[in-house]
């Protein structure tokens, strides 16, 4: 088998992992509205594992933080700031801002809803950090309600 056909086929096999990904990460957002269910983790592990296999880190921070997300909303705080914090490391490797802001955001309220104060405070005022060096106006707003 000639190399072009392996580097075409393996490709291909990326761009449907990427696709499949996207489908898993939109799924998981309705769920999101709901309680955290094992389905709903399920859906955003698969997308984690979809994104991995895709080699796609801008896919990959959108399913951890979404990941993050799912465990914040079934209260397991510990899980859900463990991948909170790697979102925002990968939205941070990647230049993401916005993704960032909104990670820092989603790791203040898991601290908040902890009872830790302080580090939610500072998790919202580097959010606002970010979204006023991007000019995100609507996340400037959730970020000074968040501060109170």
């Amino acid at each position: 088998m000639s190399f072009l056909t392996l580097a075409a086929r393996a490709a291909s096999r990326a761009l449907l992992a990427s696709i499949a990904c996207s489908a898993f990460v939109f799924t998981a957002r309705p769920l999101a509205a709901q309680v955290a269910t094992l389905d709903s983790l399920a859906v955003a592990r698969g997308a984690v594992l979809l994104a991995q296999a895709a080699d796609d880190s801008v896919k990959l921070a959108d399913a951890v933080h979404r990941l993050g997300v799912m465990h914040w909303r079934a209260d397991a705080y510990d899980s859900a700031l463990v991948h909170l914090i790697r979102a925002r490391e990968l939205r941070a490797s990647i230049g993401d801002s916005l993704g960032l802001a909104r990670a820092m955001n989603s790791i203040g309220s898991a601290h908040y809803q902890e009872g830790n104060y302080g580090p939610a405070l500072e998790a919202f005022l580097q959010s606002l950090a970010v979204r006023r060096a991007i000019n995100d106006r609507r996340g400037i707003a959730i970020s000074l309600t968040n501060i109170g």
